[in-house]
């Protein structure tokens, strides 16, 4: 039965259906446009490719391979453009429980708006927070960058580079923007 629907479909000039794309090749399909429109400079484009894969799959492999391109794109803006700076943040050794000698970095927003948390070092993190909310990340010891902004354009973010000691815990608390643009 289905040999003559297709041979009737394609008498009558209709072709058969292509296959579905399965997720794993959609994300590959938009990594590899987001990583063409970063290369012809289409920023926006690129990071709306990213954060696709990202929101789908972020632990998968190409869900960190978006992650690690929209913390690069963000926090290249953040640097370049007018910021707040971040000071180093407070030292403390870590939590009962920590994985010894675990580095560990806790980001807390007391602004009263969302923010995005991006770091950058060894390894990249994302964060989105919430008014109030706070996170915390493990990150490899040494040189690491953090970036923030908020939704508010007239906000200006904020970015530091920072040292991280091996089996501390690090505090950053990220208060409203004192000098709106």
């Amino acid at each position: 039965m289905r040999v003559a629907t297709i041979l009737l479909l394609g008498l009558l000039g209709c072709t058969t259906p292509e296959p579905k794309t399965t997720p794993a090749q959609a994300m590959k399909e938009h990594l590899e446009r987001g990583d063409a429109a970063r290369r012809e400079g289409q920023i926006d484009a690129a990071l709306r490719e990213y954060r696709y894969v990202h929101d789908i799959a972020p632990s998968s492999e190409p869900g960190a391979k978006a992650r690690d391109a929209i913390v690069a794109i963000e926090m290249a803006r953040i640097a370049r453009g007018e910021h707040l700076s971040i000071p180093q943040p407070s030292s403390e050794p870590p939590p009962p429980g920590a994985a010894h000698p675990e580095t560990l970095l806790r980001v807390e927003n007391r602004s009263g708006a969302r923010v995005y948390v991006f770091v950058q070092g060894i390894t990249a993190h994302l964060a989105e927070l919430g008014a109030g909310g706070a996170v915390t990340l493990s990150v490899l010891p040494g040189q690491t960058e953090v970036g923030v902004r908020g939704d508010d354009p007239s906000a200006l973010p904020s970015y530091g580079r920072h040292i991280y000691s091996v089996g501390a815990l690090h505090r950053i608390s990220l208060g409203p923007s004192p000098s709106p643009r």
